[in-house]
């Protein structure tokens, strides 16, 4: 026998062919690598500094007690006086397919005991990778792979000596970390196989069986960790079944999962200049009288440097540390500060601009429309009727340069009274219904201000479509009703006996005239839609039909 099995050279390429793979297995590389996007950034004292990083899931930035966000992807740091080590962690979340672990290439990728024949599988101890368990073998039935269901996969008459490879990998993992293992078994005749996984020449967990019916797809799944040094491992898929009859299987869908974590360094250096950073504790604009104060934020403290601040009305230059200054005088102000470095860095900025003026005063504010009505402090105007008007009372003899109404719906309005000012109307007509914020402020020629707001909401509103031609032409292919106002919506098709055929609950989803997964039949619809709005005392209703043609 042994002769006889030796003796032919097709035996012989074959032995060679598996034991030289078994010698030579891939290695798959599964690695993440988190990076910052520069290793040393600098910059004046003060001055921002972005990071960016990439290269995995989540982010924790230590090391700068300046740094804006300790989790975010592009967070800033403000360069200090001395360097800043910042470290980044990136942790990641991998789902990582193992090399044809789907077999759409074939016969590649993996290496395997068992003997491959493309055509037939008849004898125990042979695989094809096809996408029809019947085209290699005649008792065996027609079902496609996990994954798409027309595509390859492992298609395996199960060994009778037990206990070997079936399939395996070499995956370059990181070292000491948790690797969950997947694969997706189908049996094509009972009894069932039974496999077992083996890393690095050890059992993980118990064995498993193939599904006890034919034809039916099931998941398995095993936990182990890696190796501390590399984390390179040897993954085995082995069958231990010696079963003749039966025994018969499909494998698809080989993945791996694990979380792993990487650092980068970024250096932030300072460099040798002043930077000026202040910070206003008081009002740019003021009416008859302005006390003005700043606190000063720079890098460089009164023994570093030595600061001049020019207020801007002609009074003597303060050569105090903080600034503090009074405008009793109408007028516009220029606030500009000065420093140098005691190692001569200069450096100087425009602060803010202090406005001085008489002071308009705003009274009330009054919205009106048809058919509307205040609902818990909150102006409510009908959808239908989007027109609406609003009156403005000011203290008398107040003399105004400019009025400005924003509509809170991206219109506003201007106007020039051009003197003294007591009332004011104005009417506007919504074109979206979402709610908003009515803003009227007023102005005198110094730049004093008042300004008043006041919320209107909309009562919703909905209109139905009567047809669409769900054709897959790129017209009109899909369906939903037009809300307007609407917090929260409800819409249901019907057929003509009045079963449901699409409903949905959620703004803008559409209906792309199919129903199980299935294209309805042409002909009239009926469709019941309401909608709620956050003020309106009641929800819209809206009954309708709709014509699906093809």
């Amino acid at each position: 026998m042994l002769k006889e099995l030796f003796g032919n050279p097709r035996i012989w390429v074959r032995f060679f062919c598996v034991i030289n793979a078994l010698l030579t297995p891939l290695m798959v590389s599964a690695q993440c690598n988190v990076s910052a996007n520069t290793d040393t950034a600098s910059a004046c004292v003060g001055d921002t500094v972005y990071l960016s990083a990439s290269g995995a899931s989540s982010y924790d930035w230590s090391g700068s007690s300046s740094l804006s966000c300790s989790s975010c992807a592009t967070p800033y740091v403000i360069v200090g006086n001395t360097p800043d080590t910042i470290i980044l962690k990136g942790t990641s979340a991998s789902n990582v397919p193992a090399v044809n672990g789907d077999f759409t290439s074939g016969n590649t990728g993996f290496t395997s005991q068992y003997v491959y024949n493309a055509t037939s599988i008849w004898n125990e101890g042979t695989y094809a990778v096809g996408t029809n368990p019947n085209s290699v073998h005649p008792n065996f039935g027609t079902w496609g792979d996990h994954t798409t269901g027309s595509g390859n996969y492992m298609l395996v008459n199960g060994s009778t000596s037990g206990n070997r490879i079936l399939w395996q990998q070499n995956v370059a993992f990181p070292a000491n970390t948790t690797v969950t293992m997947t694969w997706w078994m189908l049996t094509f005749v009972t009894p069932p196989g039974s496999l077992i996984l083996r890393v690095n020449g050890q059992n993980i967990g118990a064995q498993i069986s193939t599904p006890n019916s034919a034809g039916v797809w099931s998941r398995a799944q095993f936990s182990f960790t890696t190796p501390n040094a590399t984390g390179n491992s040897n993954i085995q898929i082995i069958t231990v079944s010696s079963l003749v009859a039966g025994n018969d299987f499909g494998l698809d869908d080989i993945s791996f999962f694990y979380n792993c974590e990487s650092y980068d360094t970024v250096y932030v250096v300072p460099n040798s200049k002043a930077y000026i950073q202040t910070q206003l504790n008081t009002d740019t604009e003021g009416c008859d009288e302005l006390c003005a104060n700043w606190t000063n934020l720079s890098s460089l403290d009164s023994t570093q440097a030595t600061y001049w601040w020019d207020y801007g009305d002609g009074s003597p230059i303060d050569t105090a540390f903080t600034g503090s200054h009074c405008y009793t005088s109408p007028g516009e102000y220029f606030v500009k500060l000065f420093a140098e470095s005691n190692t001569g860095c200069p450096d100087s900025t425009w602060l803010d601009t202090i406005v001085v003026g008489q002071s308009p005063v705003i009274t009330s504010i009054q919205v009106s429309g048809d058919g509307g009505y205040v609902n818990n402090g909150v102006y409510v105007q009908p959808s239908q009727n989007p027109e609406v008007s609003i009156q403005v009372n000011l203290a008398s003899g107040l003399q105004v340069s400019s009025i400005e109404v924003d509509w809170g719906d991206g219109q506003s309005n201007s106007y020039t009274p051009g003197g003294a000012v007591s009332t004011f109307s104005a009417t506007h007509t919504y074109v979206d219904f979402d709610p908003a914020q009515i803003c009227v402020r007023v102005e005198t020629d110094l730049g004093c201000s008042d300004e008043i707001c006041t919320a209107v909401s909309f009562t919703p509103f909905v209109e139905t479509p009567n047809v669409f031609s769900p054709n897959g032409d790129g017209i009109n292919d899909t369906y939903v009703p037009h809300f307007n106002a609407a917090e929260r919506v409800e819409w249901t098709v019907f057929n003509r006996w009045g079963k449901v055929v699409f409903k949905s609950t959620t703004l803008g989803e559409e209906w792309d005239g199919t129903t199980n997964g299935r294209k309805v039949s042409e002909g009239v619809y009926f469709i019941v839609a309401r909608a709620w709005g956050a003020f309106a005392r009641d929800p819209y209703e809206v009954n309708g039909s709709i014509n699906v043609m093809y």
